[in-house]
C-alpha cells in the first residue's frame, strides 16, 4: 500500500479537481471507469440508514478506477487533507481491496495523486 503525502481547502475540492483532470487527461471513456461512493457528508439518520441497507459501508475509499493493469484489478485512492491519515475503517478497506489485487494508495497531495494515475494509466496501455 503506497502512501503519498492532497493539499487543498477540502478533500472534496481536491477530489473534484482530480476527477476533472482525469477526465480531461484520459477522456470520457476512461472517466466512466472512475467511481466515487458518496459515503461522506452530512445526512439525516433516515437517509443514512437507507444507504446502509443499500450496501454503503463506512470507510470505503474515495476513488476506485475499475481498469485492469497487469496483475492489478484496478486502482484505489483514499484522499485526505494535508497532514491527515485514514481512519482505521479506511485502512481496513484498503487492506481488503489490496487483498483483491487492487493497487491501493492513500494520499494528501493532489500532484502526487496525479502521478499515481499517470503511472497506472501508462501501465494499463501496455
Amino acid at each position: 500500500m503506497g502512501r503519498i503525502l492532497v493539499a487543498g481547502v477540502t478533500e472534496e475540492t481536491d477530489q473534484i479537481i482530480l476527477v476533472n483532470w482525469f477526465k480531461k487527461e484520459y477522456g470520457e471513456a476512461a472517466a466512466e471507469r472512475l467511481h466515487h461512493s458518496p459515503n461522506g457528508g452530512h445526512r439525516s439518520k433516515k437517509t443514512g440508514a437507507k444507504l446502509k441497507m443499500m450496501g454503503t459501508r463506512p470507510g470505503f475509499p474515495d476513488l476506485v478506477l475499475y481498469l485492469k493493469k497487469g496483475g492489478a484489478t484496478g486502482l484505489v485512492v483514499e484522499l485526505k487533507k494535508a497532514g491527515q491519515k485514514p481512519r482505521p475503517n479506511q485502512f481496513d478497506w484498503l487492506d481488503i481491496l489490496e487483498s483483491c489485487d487492487f493497487q491501493v494508495h492513500w494520499c494528501d497531495n493532489i500532484e502526487d495523486v496525479k502521478q499515481i494515475f499517470i503511472g497506472y494509466m501508462d501501465e494499463a496501455k501496455k
